[in-house]
């Protein structure tokens, strides 16, 4: 082979590697401007009850009044009662307003504010019940699970299971209770509290 055929194929392959250099610069610049980094998102569907696995739609209640915020499942808690603030149950009340006429299968949700004086939560360490340290929106709060006697409809009394959360802020007392007449029914909605609690946010 002539000298000035190997010159010419050295100058093609210098051509061809630096042509492939340049599309690999090119390409690699490309695919790092269109790099689509992983995005979580945190969707709350926890079931109710772990054997049917049943997801629910959400929604926001805003309380521009008391300053707070929180998410709960509307298609779950079907019935809000329109006389107070917020107070919502499994099945609208039969024959009345209040949880009394709620039946032995539902749960209800009910959030209260009242004014405080104390910045502690100390003096209900000593009420009945088990009692746990827990926060809110990072704000210190306690829950306690405890039993109380509710009379039901037609003059009968009924034993009500509760996990009630308690915290302050803006010098008022938040109080979020969880309640069932059956103990099985409050357990298999644990879960269920926790996740509502966690969307709790105070908004001033």
């Amino acid at each position: 082979m002539k000298h000035a055929d190997k010159t010419m194929l050295l100058v093609a392959g210098i051509i061809i590697l630096i042509a492939v250099a340049i599309t690999a610069f090119i390409y690699g610049r490309s695919s790092v401007g269109t790099i689509q980094l992983p995005v979580t998102t945190t969707k709350i569907t926890k079931s109710v009850d772990s054997a049917t696995k049943q997801n629910y739609q959400w929604s926001e209640y805003s309380n521009v009044k008391d300053e707070y915020t929180l998410s709960y499942p509307t298609s779950l808690f079907v019935y809000k009662d329109p006389m107070v603030d917020f107070w919502v149950s499994t099945s609208k009340p039969e024959g009345g307003n209040g949880p009394k006429f709620l039946g032995q299968n539902d749960v209800w949700l009910e959030i209260t504010v009242l004014p405080t004086r104390t910045a502690s939560l100390d003096s209900y360490l000593d009420s009945p019940g088990i009692h746990t340290q827990i926060t809110v929106d990072g704000v210190k709060a306690l829950k306690i699970e405890t039993t109380e006697g509710l009379f039901a409809a037609g003059g009968t009394s009924k034993t009500v299971y509760e996990i009630n959360v308690l915290a302050i802020k803006y010098s008022k007392l938040y109080s979020l209770k969880f309640l069932a007449f059956n103990k099985s029914v409050l357990d298999n909605h644990r879960d269920l509290f926790d996740q509502i609690l966690s969307t709790f946010r105070f908004t001033n």
